[in-house]
């Protein structure tokens, strides 16, 4: 019993526990509720020009060997599950209807659990387009900013389960291996339903390819298109996929694996850029691209309206995993939408604030000047990314346009 309870004690340090759970998730964080109810989800389908876009601008998605790849929510994944009542331990349909979701689609102590294997799944991608006006801040200027209409094209590839990052730190991997031994746990199954695996391309006003973000471990990247990266002739950016976590890099033409600094949260980007300041959780995603023996994932896109329960469900699409009542990180997580903070959900902001490269000495010291840990100062954030983006994408077209690397 002694090594079992230091083996939980150190895992709560590793993996984020010291909160005590209630049930309610992470739908339940200040800030989402007044965000949806003042942004209220369409019950509509793209349009058929929205859709004709998604369908151009479809990723192509590179999966390490061995990887079990992407998979159906509703044809693989929810017939597979039981719905439980966590208040009350009442099991409420296994499986469930999707009617059932949409009628718990706000309860928040509601849960599925994956009881059988996905063996022959069907690989689909989530498409849905997004249009909103985003101010960029005129570095040069005294408070001026432009404005532009730009087109979020999301993609979501949903994964039936998550696993911790492929390579990660020598106490992290001393916690796992005491907790896969003596609590059965998983490193290749941290999470049932990995559903914040999400690429979106930014268009512009005359619909071309302005940027690129992707979701990674709770945080964002962006790219600047022409600058960070060249457009492909097919319009089809090709995407790594991390081995175990999912969770989606630029591609590689290397002969041999990559390996790619991860965070679980935004409040350790001062790590993520420079490489200092280590946090005690800490490893590194693998990726593998084509030339090193990955391969190409065939899948079809799919479109759902932004209120599906896919996007708006509050309770956990995963089974409920505490750890002697504490939250570690292992239950499986909400809707899609509950993918980052409140103040970060209009996804200008999310591309605004993502907008950071690794060993820029600027964008370093503009991380630790206004994220301290958990005390993030978003609106310098924003003001910073968003004028850094709009200044490289002036000086980018007022140059001889130069190759990006």
């Amino acid at each position: 019993m002694p090594l079992r309870l230091l083996c939980g004690l150190a895992l709560c340090l590793l993996w984020g526990c010291g909160m005590r759970s209630d049930i309610h998730g992470f739908a339940s964080y200040p800030g989402f509720a007044t965000y949806f109810a003042e942004h209220p989800r369409s019950a509509e389908l793209p349009t058929p020009e929205e859709q004709a876009l998604l369908h151009r601008y479809r990723p192509e998605l590179v999966l390490p060997p061995g990887h079990a790849g992407p998979i159906d929510f509703y044809r693989d994944y929810l017939p597979r599950t039981r719905m439980t009542d966590l208040a009350t331990d009442e099991v409420l349909a296994e499986p469930p209807e999707r009617a059932m979701l949409v009628e718990n689609i706000a309860d928040q102590t509601v849960a599925l659990d994956l009881r059988q294997p996905i063996t022959d799944p069907h690989p689909t991608v989530y498409g849905r387009v997004t249009h909103e006006a985003v101010d960029f801040p005129l570095a040069r200027t005294n408070g001026e900013s432009i404005t532009r209409q730009l087109t979020f094209l999301s993609y979501h590839v949903p994964f039936a389960v998550s696993g911790l990052p492929a390579r990660i730190g020598w106490l992290e991997r001393t916690g796992v291996w005491l907790a896969e031994a003596l609590l059965g746990w998983d490193r290749d199954d941290w999470h049932e339903l990995d559903v914040y695996t999400a690429y979106t391309l930014v268009l512009d006003e005359q619909r071309q390819p302005f940027a690129v973000v992707l979701a990674q471990h709770n945080h964002h990247r962006s790219y600047l298109i022409h600058k960070d990266l060249n457009w492909p002739a097919n319009d089809r950016l090709r995407l790594d996929v991390a081995e175990r976590s999912n969770e989606l890099y630029l591609a590689s033409d290397d002969l041999t694996s990559v390996a790619h600094r991860t965070i679980p949260f935004s409040s350790h980007l001062d790590y993520l850029l420079s490489g200092e300041h280590k946090p005690w959780i800490n490893g590194f995603d693998i990726t593998v691209g084509l030339a090193a023996g990955g391969r190409l994932s065939e899948y079809t896109l799919q479109f759902l309206p932004p209120n599906d329960p896919f996007y708006a469900f509050e309770g956990w699409l995963g089974e409920y995993r505490p750890l002697w009542g504490y939250y570690v990180g292992r239950s499986g997580s909400p809707g899609a939408d509950y993918y980052t903070h409140p103040a970060l959900l209009p996804l200008g902001n999310t591309l605004k604030f993502a907008y950071l490269q690794d060993g820029d000495q600027q964008d370093i010291a503009a991380v630790r000047r206004y994220v301290d840990g958990w005390d993030i100062d978003v609106e310098a954030m924003l003001a910073y990314g968003g004028a850094t983006l709009w200044a490289d994408w002036q000086d980018w077209q007022s140059s001889p346009h130069p190759t990006a690397p």
